[in-house]
């Protein structure tokens, strides 16, 4: 099945993603260098991105208690009712509904089903984590590769803000990978923007892009689930 055009919704929030993406890069090589980057400063942004981390995962492995910004499913007045659908109702198999339409949302780990983004988040997360302690926790030098350091997390990021519609995404292991370098990529552009610029202001704008750039991912997952959940000629469905 070839990609379908994106909707007006996801281009904007990609597109303001993105904005905010370039803006990083002209503040990061456009700022002068702080001399004494102190080692206070890395704590305490090492210390926020952790945290925003340690959320991002329980957001992705408890999606039930986020309800209220994950829910992705049809109203009521959006169900349609086709006679002759499905009749046999539909379970859930990694919190999507087991039907073929999230078919390549989710894969089987040892007869267990999990979803393939929320395990790319979660994996993400946790490399970050691991590679905060050296790095923003312990003051580790990276000698002077912040440059495509930074470009390496400029790329993961785009990539995992790309609109699901673009893609052709009928393999589990695209969207797990897209979603690991999404997360990863925010901590190669923390780590390079340390590197380069060392500025408070830049990295605060920074930290403050992840959270958005983190609400933006949920809000073009959440979108392309209601576009799937819109096109389903299932009758019976727990959404």
């Amino acid at each position: 099945m070839p990609p379908k055009t994106p909707d007006r919704f996801s281009m904007i929030v990609f597109g303001i993603s993105l904005l905010g993406l370039v803006l990083l890069t002209v503040l990061t090589f456009g700022v002068p260098a702080t001399l004494v980057v102190l080692s206070q400063q890395r704590l305490l942004t090492g210390s926020v991105f952790v945290a925003i981390c340690v959320l991002g995962m329980v957001a992705a492995l408890y999606p039930s208690r986020c309800s209220g910004v994950l829910r992705f499913g049809k109203d009521k007045g959006e169900r349609p009712h086709v006679k002759g659908a499905g009749t046999s109702g539909v379970g859930f198999a990694g919190h999507h509904p087991a039907c073929s339409g999230f078919s390549s949302h989710v894969f089987r780990i040892g007869g267990k089903v999990l979803c393939a983004g929320c395990t790319g988040l979660v994996a993400g997360a946790v490399v970050s984590i691991a590679g905060s302690i050296p790095y923003l926790l312990l003051g580790f030098d990276v000698g002077g590769a912040g440059a495509p350091i930074f470009w390496g997390g400029f790329i993961g990021v785009a990539c995992g803000l790309l609109p699901h519609s673009l893609l052709d995404l009928r393999r589990a292991s695209v969207r797990l990978s897209l979603n690991f370098v999404f997360v990863f990529g925010a901590f190669l552009l923390l780590v390079g923007v340390n590197d380069i610029t060392g500025n408070a202001a830049v990295v605060i704008f920074l930290l403050a892009l992840i959270v958005y750039w983190i609400y933006a991912r949920i809000m073009l997952s959440r979108q392309e689930h209601r576009r799937i959940c819109a096109n389903c000629r299932l009758s019976e469905c727990p959404l």
